[in-house]
């Protein structure tokens, strides 16, 4: 999916912290956008291709982000699509998680960006 980001092409995202772990979070256009790396590894799965194929197109895309002083493409997932995913791979663990998304993570990103 193409998304438009203005004239930066790089981008900064948003760190979140769960259980000594990141979450690296975009808000584009009022829809946040979060890495796929590390909504994996809070699931505690590897999220590659044939579970992102799981997915509609609108729910997925690849931006290049900030991260660790370096400029790298990371495949993105929308909150939808985080959503989803959590659905299709429902262990009891993952509805904290679900609940930590809805409840602090997507409030507070969006209520910086006021």
């Amino acid at each position: 999916m193409e998304i438009e980001v203005g004239t930066s092409s790089c981008l900064t995202p948003t760190v979140f912290h769960r259980n000594e772990r990141i979450l690296r979070i975009l808000l584009i256009n009022d829809r946040a956008w979060l890495c796929a790396q590390d909504l994996g590894r809070l699931m505690g799965i590897g999220l590659v291709d044939h579970r992102l194929a799981k997915l509609d197109a609108d729910q997925q895309c690849t931006l290049t982000l900030m991260s660790g002083g370096h400029a790298r493409e990371r495949v993105m997932v929308s909150d939808c699509g985080a959503f989803a995913l959590l659905v299709y791979h429902l262990i009891p663990e993952n509805r904290a998680l679900r609940r930590w998304l809805s409840c602090e993570v997507l409030p507070s990103l969006r209520s910086s960006a006021r």
